[in-house]
């Protein structure tokens, strides 16, 4: 069994099995305390201070695009995944959901728009794509403003299962209602354009036209999504 972090440096079956004994003693003690596959999910060199975010840590441009391109394994993890299910006959009663971490925290904007298919800005550095499937869904795609806190919501509207809406800044993805998406700082992408909070600033898309009015109201939904969210975490 060997793996191969895309840059150069070899991952032995020694490497995967202490990984795996690492990651299982810290999931059945309910607390994770390190990283443990640096080989699957490297930093950016210079971002940590270990042995190991130096020696797996992707060293520009190139080694990311090498990274990338060893992202094939997923797929062929997946598909004996999938067929061991359908052996198994649960394949019916499985729903995957994927959906990427983040981008590349130490490449600019320039060298992330060289390895991404989206012409991405600082704030659209964000774009990234969720799948959910399972062999009985009709196919459909969605091209509209989503966020990550928005796939519970859409997993439990899947599933029918009754949840407070109140107490969740995400939407169902599925719905009929507008996208959105929100940044920390408060910024925030729509169907029908982009505002940058630090520049109290915003853009339009394409020849859409918007009132002040609308801006004003995105903004005070966004703070208030943004204060239930804190009230939530500080009360419990």
């Amino acid at each position: 069994l060997n793996a191969h972090d895309g840059a150069g440096r070899g991952v032995n079956e020694g490497d995967i099995v202490s990984s795996y004994s690492q990651a299982l003693q810290e999931v059945k003690s309910g607390c994770k305390r390190t990283h443990w596959i640096w080989y699957i999910f490297p930093q950016q060199k210079g971002r940590g201070r270990s042995y190991n975010s130096e020696f797996f840590g992707l060293d520009g441009e190139e080694e990311a695009k090498a990274y990338i391109a060893t992202q094939i394994e997923l797929d062929k993890a997946l598909e004996v995944l999938i067929k061991t299910l359908e052996e198994e006959n649960k394949l019916d009663k499985t729903v995957f959901v994927l959906m990427a971490d983040h981008y590349p925290y130490e490449l600019d904007i320039d060298s992330i728009n060289q390895l991404s298919k989206y012409e991405r800005n600082n704030i659209e550095i964000n774009h990234n794509a969720l799948i959910i499937w399972n062999n009985k869904l009709e196919t459909k795609e969605i091209d509209k403003p989503c966020m990550s806190s928005d796939v519970l919501p859409t997993v439990y509207n899947l599933f029918g299962i009754d949840y407070d809406s109140r107490i969740l800044t995400g939407k169902d993805i599925l719905s009929t209602s507008p996208g959105i998406a929100i940044l920390s700082d408060r910024s925030w992408l729509t169907e029908k354009g982009l505002y940058n909070a630090s520049k109290n600033q915003f853009y339009p898309k394409d020849n859409t036209t918007t009132s002040d009015e609308y801006v004003n109201n995105v903004n005070q939904l966004v703070n208030n999504r943004l204060n239930i969210s804190r009230l939530i975490v500080a009360n419990n």
